[in-house]
């Protein structure tokens, strides 16, 4: 008997001995380069293809803006191939308007081209300086006004504006007062209690005060259960002007009750 040497000894008496890799079959180039041939053809001939010319612009979405007011912010042009359009750059384009928000661009076969946007709705009054900033509910800056003419807006009071970019969200000394002032803004305007607010003060984060236009002082301390307190309100500054109330202050500090003490100067 001839000696085992130290590797046979440690393999298992079963183990079956590993094949050696089979050698890989040479690439077909040639087959490759007919499919990217082909490819191309059909990528010419539908560029060239009259049939695919644009014909008509769909915008879905629109509620202010104007449809032609869109369709020439696109640059896209009638009777162009419609595989030639750049649909990132059309976005680019429309998001000019920082109102404007692209939710999907679409080609629709053979000749259509359907947008569909979402229209921000400018909802409050940032001061930066000599100008105000407009904002809608997620704190998007869409315009700048000067001076302050536009009373429809809430005025946003007890922060300090940083910077901004239309378009783009503002940015506050406090991270957290942009926070609290979207879930504010976002809860009023769920229930179209907006248009009752003249300003938000948010200046101390655990006690949010809103002035109204009825004259009344809301006091809702936190931002906790924000949508319940922003209901309540609602319906207590309603039921305060159809008695006849014009003055005083308003505490909805819990979800539970509200409490309304009328001002001695009414």
């Amino acid at each position: 008997m001839s000696r085992r040497s130290k590797k046979e000894k440690r393999m298992p008496k079963h183990a079956k001995p590993i094949p050696p890799p089979k050698e890989l079959k040479p690439i077909r180039w040639g087959l490759y380069f007919i499919i990217v041939v082909i490819v191309l053809i059909i990528a010419i001939g539908l560029i060239s293809w009259d049939n695919f010319t644009i014909h008509k612009i769909d915008v879905v979405g629109l509620d202010k803006i104007q449809y032609l007011d869109v369709i020439q912010l696109t640059g896209i042009e009638y009777m162009k191939n419609i595989f030639t359009i750049n649909l990132q750059d059309v976005e680019s384009k429309i998001t000019q308007n920082p109102i404007l928000e692209v939710i999907s661009i679409q080609r629709k076969l053979p000749s259509t081209i359907e947008i569909t946007v979402h229209e921000r709705n400018p909802i409050a009054l940032i001061e930066s300086l000599d100008k105000y900033i407009i904002i809608n509910n997620e704190c998007i800056a869409l315009g700048v006004v000067e001076p302050l003419i536009e009373k429809q807006y809430i005025l946003i009071d007890g922060v300090t504006l940083t910077s901004y970019q239309l378009g783009q969200s503002i940015h506050l000394q406090s991270t957290i007062q942009v926070d609290k002032l979207n879930k504010i803004l976002t809860a009023l305007e769920e229930i179209d209690a907006h248009q009752l607010i003249q300003k938000i003060d948010i200046n101390l984060t655990e006690n949010i005060i809103l002035n109204t236009h009825a004259g009344f002082e809301v006091h809702l301390g936190s931002i906790e259960n924000i949508e319940k307190k922003c209901i309540w309100l609602k319906t207590m500054v309603s039921t305060l002007v159809e008695k006849g109330e014009t003055k005083g202050t308003l505490y909805i500090t819990n979800v539970d009750s509200a409490h309304f003490i009328a001002s001695e100067n009414q």
